[in-house]
């Protein structure tokens, strides 16, 4: 047992130095340029030579502005998404308003934060109910003075619950009541990152499902070649040449449809689009014995 303690600790005592020195590292960083991929946005990753240290610096995904502007980010970190709202080049605000809408058959709220641009009676309101769920948040001076300051408005975090084609959601922010003191109207711009510069997925050419025919559509799923994430959509069924009508059999009553048009009625246009069955740009007798022949299966 002491000789067990003793190992202990001289391979504590041997690790020592290595924690004192990634401590008091003065950091010598390196920086590689990492691309977005489906899930992540892209970013610079910074690499001490010394110790090893890392840390992700996410590239910008707007340029800056000279103007007032409100910025909506979001960072995808597994199946959490982190959304922010700040402000920058504050012109002075008495007040404002803002609602963020998301999907929740996609999204749920795991906390919802202020940040210090607006005073703690500013107030941030969470909607989780029924089929339009929303983040509210209202700020106001209590003194008749415009608020300057730039930074954080809110940030609220969602568990990506995953009943989605895709992960990119759009979240809606939609905002009013942005007045100074004199109750006029501040001049800004809202950008929107959230889902802008990555989660853009790259998909296969498809696997059908099932084939479509002519009484019924198929399904065709597609992969994403780089993170292996699956969509499915549906085939149109196909279509029968010579079913004027559209009722998925061909009969005397796409025939009649033809006759009535070579006679000089007036038929609807959406008719007239498929009667060049045999598709020579034109619409005469041909084309009705073409279908009278695939009626009786000689054709």
């Amino acid at each position: 047992m002491k000789r067990l303690i003793s190992i202990v600790l001289s391979a504590a005592i041997a690790l020592c130095p290595i924690f004192a020195s990634n401590a008091a590292c003065t950091h010598s960083y390196t920086e590689t340029e990492v691309a977005p991929t489906c899930t992540e946005r892209g970013y610079i990753l910074k690499t001490c030579t010394l110790c090893g240290d890392t840390d992700k610096g996410y590239v910008s995904l707007y340029e800056e502005r000279d103007n007032c502007y409100f910025l909506l980010e979001g960072e995808r970190s597994g199946d959490t998404l982190n959304v922010s709202l700040t402000v920058h080049n504050n012109t002075g605000f008495w007040a404002n308003r803002f609602t963020l809408n998301y999907n929740p058959d996609a999204l749920e709220v795991i906390s919802a934060t202020k940040g210090d641009v607006w005073p703690a009676s500013a107030g941030l309101t969470v909607n989780s109910e029924g089929d339009s769920p929303y983040i509210r948040f209202y700020g106001d001076n209590s003194t008749l003075e415009n608020n300057t300051k730039n930074g954080l408005i809110f940030k609220v975090s969602f568990n990506i619950k995953g009943k989605m084609d895709d992960w990119k959601i759009a979240l809606t922010a939609r905002t009013r009541d942005n007045i100074n003191v004199e109750a006029q109207p501040v001049p800004f711009e809202l950008i929107d990152t959230v889902t802008v510069g990555y989660g853009d997925h790259s998909y296969d050419a498809g696997f059908i499902i099932t084939a479509p025919t002519y009484t019924s559509e198929g399904e065709i799923r597609y992969t994403c070649t780089v993170c292996n994430h699956t969509k499915t959509e549906t085939i149109p069924s196909i279509t029968i040449p010579g079913d004027i009508n559209s009722d998925k059999k061909l009969d005397s009553a796409d025939t009649l449809l033809i006759k009535s048009y070579l006679a000089g009625i007036r038929i609807d246009q959406s008719y007239i689009t498929k009667m060049d069955v045999n598709e020579d740009s034109k619409i005469n007798a041909k084309d009705l014995l073409l279908v009278k022949k695939r009626i009786l299966g000689l054709a």
